[in-house]
């Protein structure tokens, strides 16, 4: 019995070596293709041989990463570096493909099992818009977290250059400059300039409005049905509550306020375009995504020649010689990390359009605001003095929590906000869009997916042990970057050279659960 357990495990070892026997040749014919392939004739290349176990498993690995899968839209590919560390693995394409359709609802999102509800698109924004007040770099509107600092430390002025722009205002080319002249005595010492302390300073705008509030949290909860961060103006009507969808709607209308309460008179006019530039509420890809795109583009001519090169080789005449299968490998790495990237990028950041709300502004909350329009045409509300054209405008708007269908002021605080503005958002809503340009993108990101593909079978018919070793190596190392990218805090979404000089978060962002849940 034994004798016959050992000869038949003998056998069935020598029929796997015999099937896979290319996994452990080394001859002439591994190293070109061509030659692995033809039969007779070296001028007719013709398929002759069958996948091998390793190119097997290495095309199981690209349709299966569970630790990206997920039915509803993740924050992983919101940030370049992590479209970056987690694309640059040959491994779970169809998770990626999830992640490119993530912001959806329509058949390309059903097909690839993911789905967009409206209240987690709402959620995306507010809390994102609310990151931006603090630290985005723009000149539309002032930080709340601007050069705060602790009591008794003194405020240093906004440095300028030759012109006489505020350094938040400069250029990114001259940001990168000075970032890169003063790195090496920076890197092991504090960030220069003021400290921010964990809250929100008032601010005069225009020097004749103030804006007053704490800094709105519990956005993730208020998104789901829970403890909502609300304008006092859009609470429910007496005795009734908002459904999921209904809460986070105005919960993401009241962040909005709160960015109108810091926007400059001047730019008054232009708020729908605020919305698009600087809080990303628009659909095309995330600003924040433009250094990446542009190193895509590089990157994409650079992986077009290594492809190219290495078909040249494969099919016609191998210039590479015993470099071949280790080429290979790096063409299908280089193809894969494009259109990896690629998809992730574009699937980085809803694309929406602000669209009239059929219904109009609800009955309930266009009463309030009548009384508001009234309390700022009184001379009560100007400490007595009758206020001019210019003042009644503006409607003083307080703010706090909502908890089902009580509301709570306290600690919210107040700003002011043009009457046309809060009438024109509380008439509006976000739809979901996918532009032309989406479209192409998917379609040539997918080529290249597709090419990786091809490649990785290819590299399984000249294979050596050493370039086995090379694929082996790329996926473990690439392991650690896509495991890091994964657990990326939500800092990452803001890239520094986009922050505003002198500002900071109001709160740690501790990292990618901790902070989103706060």
């Amino acid at each position: 019995m034994l004798s016959e357990l050992t000869a038949n495990l003998a056998k069935l070892i020598l029929e796997f070596v015999k099937s896979n026997a290319t996994l452990f040749q080394t001859n002439s014919n591994s190293t070109s293709l061509g030659k692995a392939i033809l039969d007779g004739n070296p001028d007719t290349p013709q398929w002759t041989e069958s996948l091998n176990a390793n190119s097997v498993q290495l095309v199981a690995m690209l349709v299966s990463d569970a630790g990206i899968a997920a039915d509803q839209p993740q924050w992983w590919n919101s940030a370049p570096l992590g479209c970056l560390l987690i694309g640059i693995q040959p491994r779970g394409g169809w998770q990626i493909m999830q992640r490119s359709v993530q912001w959806g609802q329509d058949k390309w999102s059903s097909s690839f099992g993911v789905n967009c509800p409206m209240n987690v698109l709402y959620q995306y924004f507010s809390c994102s818009i609310r990151n931006r007040i603090e630290v985005w770099d723009s000149v539309h509107f002032d930080s709340p977290t601007e050069y705060v600092v602790g009591e008794g430390v003194e405020i240093p002025a906004p440095a300028t250059d030759v012109r006489g722009r505020k350094a938040s205002t400069v250029s990114m080319f001259e940001k990168g400059l000075q970032r890169f002249t003063t790195w090496g005595s920076q890197r092991d010492g504090p960030e220069p300039g003021p400290q921010p302390v964990k809250r929100w300073a008032k601010v005069m705008v225009d020097d004749y409005r103030e804006f007053n509030l704490a800094r709105p949290s519990k956005l993730v909860d208020g998104s789901r049905g829970g403890n909502g961060y609300m304008c006092e103006l859009l609470r429910p009507k007496v005795g009734g509550t908002y459904t999921i969808d209904e809460q986070a709607r105005w919960q993401f209308v009241s962040v909005v306020l709160v960015g109108m309460g810091l926007l400059k008179h001047q730019y008054h006019e232009k708020w729908k375009e605020v919305l698009a530039q600087d809080f990303q509420v628009d659909h095309r890809l995330g600003k924040v995504f433009g250094t990446l795109k542009y190193a895509l583009i590089l990157f994409n001519f650079i992986t077009i020649c290594l492809v190219v090169a290495v078909a040249f080789a494969m099919f016609d005449k191998n210039v590479f010689r015993g470099s071949l299968p280790f080429l290979i490998q790096i063409a299908s790495l280089f193809a894969w990390a494009f259109g990896s990237i690629g998809l992730l990028m574009i699937g980085g950041n809803p694309r929406v359009h602000i669209v009239p709300d059929e219904k109009g502004v609800p009955e309930h909350i266009q009463e309030r605001i009548n009384e508001a329009i009234e309390r700022a045409a009184s001379a009560s509300s100007h400490g007595g003095q009758y206020p001019s054209e210019e003042q009644k405008e503006y409607l003083t708007l307080n703010f706090g929590y909502l908890h089902g269908s009580e509301f709570h002021p306290g600690g919210g605080g107040t700003c002011k906000v043009r009457r046309d503005i809060v009438e024109g958002l509380c008439s509006s809503k976000l739809k979901l869009v996918r532009p032309f340009a989406w479209y192409l993108c998917m379609g040539w990101f997918l080529l290249f997916l597709g090419i990786s593909v091809a490649l990785l079978i290819a590299s399984s018919l000249v294979a050596t042990i050493y370039s086995q070793i090379l694929a082996v190596g790329i996926l473990i190392v690439t392991a650690v970057a896509r495991g890091w990218g994964i657990s990326g805090p939500e800092g990452w979404m803001i890239p520094k050279h986009y922050m505003r000089g002198g500002a900071g978060y109001g709160a740690n962002l501790l990292g990618q659960m901790v902070s989103r849940a706060r």
